[in-house]
């Protein structure tokens, strides 16, 4: 029996579809959920700012966009958020806290993906940070099933710019029209669809794996059972 027939009771078989080559999954909302009221709740006993302020003025800042662009480093970007959220502590105690951002499950765990290494080049394209692959890495192993991962704060610009597209397709090893990019954010998706990839926004696991069986993709489901 193949290990990828062990991962669950229930199964799906995959299959290559010659049509697709790359298969390419932002994190956030896809992979794994996130939740910034998280690290907030964590911090707000050193602020006397509410919840609510201090997200709206989290959000308001360029922090963020500057930390996920590499444009901040991991100590740059705490510093700054203590001094935004009048924070009684040392810039980098809020690691911890900021750690909370992701919940202890994925959405699409391991045993959705691990298959799929040994028919398409499986790749990541995430507008993130250093700090939040650090936490993802040090609590899940999903990401070691990717053969690639492009980074917003390694490349310097984020979806839904183009340039960002462009470095997915500079190492995907195939065409544009043979890329399919599944990620949550319809505007993201509009920019992979322009330059000629496949696209799907997705809405949860069932309903990707409901368009993957039409896609030819994965095959229908399968009780696994022990040899």
């Amino acid at each position: 029996m193949e290990i990828f027939l062990c991962v669950s009771r229930i199964g799906l078989n995959r299959m290559k579809n010659p049509k697709i080559d790359a298969i390419v999954f932002d994190i956030g909302k896809v992979i794994v959920d996130f939740d910034l009221n998280r690290p907030l709740q964590a911090l707000a006993s050193r602020t006397c700012l509410g919840i609510p302020e201090m997200k709206k003025k989290l959000l308001q800042s360029s922090l963020p966009l500057l930390l996920e662009t590499g444009k901040l480093s991991v100590e740059e970007f705490c510093a700054g958020v203590r001094d935004l959220l009048e924070l009684r502590m040392e810039p980098m105690d809020l690691v911890p806290a900021w750690a909370t951002f992701f919940p202890d499950s994925l959405i699409l765990d391991e045993s959705f993906f691990a298959p799929f290494c040994r028919h398409y080049h499986m790749m990541i394209l995430s507008n993130t940070s250093a700090m939040h692959i650090r936490f993802l890495r040090e609590r899940f192993r999903v990401l070691d099933l990717f053969r690639t991962c492009i980074f917003s704060f390694e490349t310097g610009t984020m979806k839904p710019e183009e340039a960002i597209y462009r470095s997915v397709e500079a190492r995907a090893g195939c065409a544009p029209a043979k890329i399919l990019f599944i990620d949550d954010i319809p505007d993201h998706i509009q920019t992979a669809r322009n330059l000629g990839w496949n696209s799907l926004l997705f809405t949860g696991r069932e309903s990707l794996e409901s368009q993957f069986r039409e896609m030819g993709i994965i095959d229908g489901p399968t009780r696994t059972t022990k040899e």
